[in-house]
């Protein structure tokens, strides 16, 4: 009898637990939650919905602490004891079952930290709607939002609710609250919840928009491509549906300042009312910045086609057009070579019309030539960074000598070039023209590094900094021929004298071994033996100089010397010790 009763009350025990565990399931999967997913038909009525905080956030799910934690299904101590099974408290009242404290306690399951709700989320209430999902926070807020395909409008914030209306497509909805994944909205009478995924906040649909008096205006496309967008947003859900091409006519309706509501003919044929950016249209036609037939009257031939190549840049564009608006052809980088055909200035700064030779890119395949336009201030006659060694490999009649510097004379102006060939020779190659002020400070120096003879001519390598833009660069080159004669070893840009022209042009004066004299006070330093001429060089005491010839005769005042340049000057006697 006793053996029985037990196997009765047991078998009434493990009843109760199945009962028990049968009851929680089903309280816990009756639990709303905000999980923020899209059921197939949401995605079939709302393609643009694929972002991933609305679809699987683990935050708005079914977290284990919900649905099958130990405590509330299979720990021994919650389905073996009679406490816990046979109590009504644990099984059937709502205080019980629903309630957080018994289920998902904050603690554990709904605290912002638990939930991870975004930071922004502040001043936080639970929605009108009378379900609200657990560790979902809301946000008061009042605002317009628009649908950007066709939406469902859920009883509750869940995908999987009930369907209280279809929205149609572009429909302004006041919003009164929003979660991270939910719109909680007004519409046609109801209330409901929309994911955001469905909708923007831009106003799509042209109700801000004032109508262009008279109707509409004709504008004009002011660039080569002008996009047509559905609505006032550049947004990828308001793809590009066709373009306007420059100075096409287009017909202007409405305007919100910043967006034009404009007649445009589809790909169907069919004339819609599209969108453009104001910044795209203008009053009138605009030059076209690829015609350069407006600027042929400005260019002129050059003197063959000489060589030429990029400097002072990294790259520098090869254009239809010679102005900065119009297309690149190509990315010309820094040393690449081109054939100058014609310069000309088009609105104060200077261009090259220029071929550019295309290698091919295999063998058998031609070579391509392009014309084009680039802006003279990035070409050089020679290529930027050519060093000596390279200038004395090219021109093997070039000797390297010490380096000394040379001056050009005040108010004198002298060429460089690339090579040493004249212009009448056939070669436009001139690098630059360096011309001298009339003080010492405005004196142009030269370093001069090498010497050679071309076809009976004696030219120099020389070196010097120009500053373009504020950039200094250094630039090697050949002066030669006549050029020499505007050099001088003088800093102070002095034409110098030679001691055999000082003999001959004055037989008073005889030439001495050069010995060292140092000067006992200031002295003034003329180029003739004339103190009425005009003083060219002052030296300090204690400056020692070469004296290297003197005047003779009873009244013998003058002495030429050579100061620590290489330059002969007169001076008077007495200022020597």
């Amino acid at each position: 009898m006793r053996r029985t009763f037990k196997l009765t009350a047991l078998v009434c025990l493990m009843v109760a637990t199945i009962l028990l565990t049968t009851s929680c399931d089903e309280i816990l999967s009756n639990l709303p939650f905000d999980n923020g997913t899209i059921t197939s038909e949401e995605v079939t009525t709302s393609g643009e919905i694929t972002t991933s905080e609305e679809t699987t956030t683990p935050e708005e799910t079914t977290t284990p602490e919900e649905t099958t934690t130990p405590e509330e299904t299979t720990t021994p101590e919650e389905t073996t004891t009679p406490e816990e099974t046979t109590t009504p408290e644990e099984t059937t009242t709502p205080e019980e079952t629903t309630t957080p404290e018994e289920t998902t306690t904050p603690e554990e399951t709904i605290t912002p930290e638990e939930t991870t709700t975004p930071e922004g989320d502040t001043g936080t209430t639970a929605p009108d709607n009378p379900i609200t999902p657990p560790g979902v926070v809301w946000q008061d807020v009042d605002k317009f939002v628009y649908t950007i395909s066709e939406v469902n409008l859920y009883q509750e914030a869940d995908s999987n609710s009930t369907v209280l209306a279809d929205i149609a497509k572009v429909t302004e909805l006041h919003c009164t609250k929003q979660s991270t994944s939910w719109y909680y909205v007004e519409y046609d009478g109801k209330q409901g919840y929309v994911l955001k995924a469905a909708v923007t906040e831009i106003n799509i649909t042209g109700s801000d928009f004032e109508d262009i008096a008279g109707g509409s205006k004709i504008m004009h496309a002011n660039a080569n491509t002008i996009n047509v967008r559905p609505y006032p947003t550049s947004a990828d859900f308001s793809a590009v549906v066709g373009a306007y091409k420059l100075n096409d006519e287009v017909t202007v309706v409405a305007t919100n300042g910043v967006w034009y509501r404009v007649k445009f003919i589809d790909r169907n044929g069919v004339e819609q009312l599209y969108y453009v950016h104001s910044s795209c249209l203008s009053e009138t036609k605009v030059i076209d910045p690829n015609d350069d037939s407006i600027h042929k009257d400005k260019f002129s031939a050059v003197n063959g086609t000489p060589t030429m190549y990029v400097s002072g840049v990294e790259s520098v564009y090869f254009r239809k057009a010679p102005n900065t608006s119009s297309d690149g052809i190509l990315a010309l980088k820094k040393g690449d070579s081109i054939k100058v055909l014609k310069t000309g200035t088009v609105d104060g700064k200077e261009w090259a019309y220029v071929v550019v030779e295309l290698l091919p890119n295999a063998p058998g395949e031609p070579t391509t030539y392009l014309v084009g336009y680039v802006l003279f201030d990035y070409l050089s006659y020679v290529k930027e960074d050519t060093t000596l060694e390279d200038l004395l490999e090219t021109y093997p009649t070039f000797t390297r000598i010490d380096e000394k510097t040379m001056y050009v004379l005040r108010e004198s102006a002298i060429t460089i070039r690339s090579t040493p060939v004249f212009p009448e020779d056939g070669q436009e190659n001139h690098l630059s023209v360096l011309q001298s002020g009339i003080t010492p400070d405005t004196i142009q120096p030269l370093k001069v590094l090498a010497t050679g003879e071309v076809d009976g001519v004696q030219w120099f390598i020389v070196e010097y900094t120009e500053k373009v833009d504020e950039i200094e660069k250094t630039i090697r080159g050949f002066v030669g021929g006549k050029a020499l004669d505007y050099l001088t070893s003088d800093p102070d840009g002095i034409r110098t004298l030679t001691l055999e022209d000082v003999i001959a042009q004055y037989p008073q004066f005889i030439a001495v071994s050069p010995k060292t004299v140092i000067v006992t006070s200031f002295a003034n330093c003329y180029v003739t033996p004339d103190v009425t001429d005009a003083v060219v060089k002052t030296l300090e005491a204690g400056t020692e100089v070469a004296l290297v010839a003197e005047e003779q005769g009873d009244f013998a005042t003058w002495c030429v010397v050579m100061d620590c340049d290489g330059c002969y000057y007169f001076i008077g006697k007495q200022f020597f010790n």
